[in-house]
């Protein structure tokens, strides 16, 4: 196992951002950048999923854990907001230097005729609101202007579970 590969898939994954959300917000609250009755029903929670967050930055100021945290309160779902984005900017950045890098050291991607297919799965690829049109920019702005190497996105249906089942009957 590439413990390199393991920790940036979990810096990217779901279940990380939730928690990373939270904690993030946690001290953000603690810090006095959240109003006194969000830090009250900040408390009261456990933790953020990935659906929580995705609610949240569907409908602010809908039916959701976050959004009931805010209460109403615009500064609060602004700030909330704004940490969401943040974290999720962070994933996408580190997603596209590690697309980059590993296509800098094999020489693939070299001609945006041919790009690179990279095979994605998961919610927070392809449900967030946030993520995917952020790691469309950077992969664009900083794989393709800047490093001059290209690729496209496919979704296969169970890409894991047939690659999987591919590399079991090759060993």
């Amino acid at each position: 196992a590439n413990p390199g590969k393991m920790v940036m898939e979990k810096m990217i994954s779901g279940q990380y951002q939730g928690t990373l959300i939270y904690i993030t917000v946690q001290l953000a609250a603690k810090n006095g950048l959240f109003s006194p009755a969000f830090c009250g029903q900040l408390e009261k929670t456990s933790g953020f999923t990935m659906y929580d967050i995705d609610q949240f930055c569907f409908h602010p100021y809908g039916k959701n854990l976050l959004a009931g945290l805010c209460d109403g309160n615009g500064v609060d779902a602004r700030t909330l907001y704004a940490i969401i984005d943040a974290s999720f900017e962070r994933a996408a950045i580190l997603t596209a230097i590690n697309m980059g890098a590993i296509l800098v050291r094999t020489g693939a991607g070299k001609d945006p005729t041919r790009p690179v297919c990279v095979t994605a799965e998961g919610t927070t690829f392809y449900k967030s609101k946030l993520f995917k049109s952020k790691l469309d920019y950077h992969v664009r702005t900083f794989l393709g202007e800047q490093l001059d190497v290209y690729l496209e996105f496919q979704k296969v249906e169970d890409a894991t579970l047939l690659g999987s089942a591919v590399a079991g009957l090759l060993n």
